[in-house]
């Protein structure tokens, strides 16, 4: 009897782990990466229309996953030399302290950053750095400058770290795992325009793959 009740318990407990286990198992496979491509319209000499791949497309979760988003602490900087901004376009976590150095001090700038949304960034009249910590999302502001007027650069606000660019192929993985249902992803190109698209993620599926295509045509940039 006693080997008996040994045995059963044996086995009930072997089952239980069995269990737990392909539960993790389905957990892990319910989560994947989001990943995918942006294109956009470009004419060819025969006039002939194709999509082709645009690199350095900032692409970003529209919704942060939590309500607790990690600020980094590090600002971004956009360096000034001469009429040149690096980087071209730069991407600022809202709360994030945007930075605006001039590589050279003795030079002056009227540096501005402007955008649709009602969320002024404010402006610097006098050599130095300019800084400011935008507080909500921002798909495209330009900043520019009234005492060269051909200073001209682009910053997106996203809402939280779940960011990336497209590689030379135009393609991107956004960071992190995400479960099951539909997640809204926006591409932004600082020419080329913005676009989102909706992301469907389906039970057990290892990851999830969307092309985004783009507004503008390649011939059309600037």
């Amino acid at each position: 009897m006693e080997r008996r009740r040994l045995r059963i318990g044996f086995i009930a407990v072997a089952v239980w782990l069995l269990s737990s286990l392909a539960l993790a198992a389905d957990g892990d496979e319910a989560h994947g990466p989001i990943k995918g491509s942006v294109v956009a319209r470009k004419i060819l000499p025969s006039g002939k229309v194709e999509l082709a791949p645009v690199p350095d497309v900032v692409v970003y979760l529209a919704k942060p996953l939590t309500t607790e988003v990690v600020v980094p602490l590090d600002p971004v900087v956009v360096s000034v030399r001469g009429v040149m901004l690096t980087p071209f376009h730069s991407v600022v976590v809202a709360g994030q302290m945007l930075r605006i150095e001039p590589a050279d001090q003795q030079e002056a700038y009227n540096f501005r950053v402007e955008s649709e949304a009602e969320m002024p960034f404010g402006e610097l009249i006098k050599p130095g750095v300019w800084e400011r910590r935008p507080a909500g999302p921002v798909d495209l502001a330009i900043i520019s400058c009234s005492i060269h007027p051909v200073v001209e650069g682009y910053v997106t606000v996203v809402p939280s770290n779940l960011f990336t660019r497209t590689n030379e192929q135009g393609e991107f993985t956004l960071p992190g795992t995400y479960g099951p249902g539909k997640y809204l992803v926006v591409a932004q190109h600082a020419s080329l325009g913005r676009k989102r698209a909706i992301v469907r993620r389906q039970v057990n599926s290892r990851e999830t793959k969307v092309q985004i295509e783009l507004p503008g045509s390649i011939d059309s940039q600037r």
